[in-house]
């Protein structure tokens, strides 16, 4: 950045700029084929991508290596006028004026075809898409000459120790997104807000992004995600809660694309996510996820089942008389008791007694099933 204007730099002051301002997010410094302003949102510095210690590559093998194992790369190389009408194929200069140098980003290399896959900045409209392809040794863009131990020439410039802010790190969850035979993955980036989807339809993980939740403010606040098949017992859902409205969303993949729906509000059982356990299971039996959380300041056991339109919330019991059932002892969700649906089990160390919870007309029913005194001492 020179001045107010953001019109490039040289390679080295912008691989500095990498290691002491960092790289800002898409959403909050939108790029531009063109001269502009630079202004960053407010976010800008907190939110920046930062690398720790830069370093030049002179031998092709080594540029090679980095590119496989870490990544892109930038790079400086001779424009000529034949350049500029580049479309597609291995780009050699033929013809044209010199026009100056130019950095770019080397994105992979291809020994077939003998050449560096590179991605310019002058849009989607130029190249291939914004991409192109030039051949090994054209226009100084790999030049290496050492004389008296000194290297001349077109090194590419890579960064090392990457360093991301806490909100960049993803959040994964695996289910059947599609409501195929297989298990997919989804990803969340706080960061950007975006949702990412992987599946595998052959040999390799393919990932498209499925949408952003930047609507509903940023969704990795420490609010709780579930997955389940809420809704439907055909494809997997991911749903969560906003403590600031008490609002409940269900998202479900449709058409490679998250769409989000209310289903339900909570505000008259106040802030939800104030450490209160929660578990996801079919504890009804009727093929559909449920939500269940036991409040520990009244001893209160809630069921949320979805109706197709809206969670449903059910008071379906109490354990006043067990004490704090959340005061640290383990507890479990499955189908313990064979009955086609998800029971709830837990030990007490106080006494060693093992309870299953079971709903029954409604209500969670509970029964002492064992005692593991003279068996072992657990926890």
């Amino acid at each position: 950045m020179r001045g107010g204007n953001c019109d490039g730099w040289n390679t080295d002051a912008g691989i500095d700029g990498i290691l002491n301002r960092g790289v800002s997010l898409e959403h909050c410094f939108p790029y531009r084929a063109q001269n502009m302003a630079c202004s960053p949102c407010g976010s800008r510095n907190e939110e920046a991508i930062r690398a720790s210690e830069r370093r030049v590559f002179w031998n092709v093998e080594s540029r090679k290596r980095y590119l496989a194992d870490i990544g892109p790369m930038a790079a400086v190389f001779d424009v000529f006028g034949d350049f500029f009408l580049y479309s597609t194929g291995v780009y050699s200069h033929v013809s044209g004026e010199f026009a100056g140098r130019h950095c770019v980003l080397v994105v992979g290399y291809d020994d077939n075809q003998q050449c560096w896959i590179c991605k310019n900045s002058w849009g989607a409209g130029w190249g291939d898409n914004g991409f192109f392809r030039i051949a090994y040794g054209q226009c100084g863009i790999d030049a290496d000459t050492n004389i008296l131990g000194l290297q001349f020439g077109s090194p590419f410039w890579g960064v090392f120790g990457t360093r991301l802010p806490s909100r960049y790190r993803f959040r994964f969850f695996t289910g059947r997104f599609e409501g195929t035979g297989r298990t997919d993955v989804l990803a969340h980036c706080a960061a950007s807000s975006d949702w990412w989807f992987g599946r595998k339809p052959g040999s390799q993980l393919q990932w498209s992004r499925c949408g952003n939740t930047r609507g509903f403010g940023n969704v990795d606040d420490g609010r709780p995600f579930w997955t389940g098949n809420f809704s439907s017992a055909s494809q997997t859902e991911v749903l969560f809660y906003y403590p600031g409205d008490h609002n409940w969303w269900l998202g479900r993949l449709a058409s490679g694309q998250l769409q989000w729906s209310l289903a339900g509000n909570t505000a008259g059982f106040g802030r939800l996510a104030d450490g209160r356990p929660f578990w996801i299971g079919d504890f009804n039996g009727n093929g559909r996820s449920d939500v269940l959380f036991y409040y520990p300041g009244d001893h209160n056991w809630w069921l949320g089942s979805h109706d197709g339109s809206k969670l449903q919330w059910s008071l379906i019991g109490n354990t006043a008389g067990f004490g704090n059932v959340w005061d640290g002892r383990p507890i479990w969700t499955g189908g313990f008791g064979g009955t086609g649906r998800d029971d709830v089990l837990f030990y007490y160390p106080g006494d060693r007694n093992w309870w299953l919870g079971q709903i029954s007309g409604g209500q969670l029913q509970w029964s002492l099933v064992g005692n593991t005194t003279r068996a072992f001492a657990l926890a």
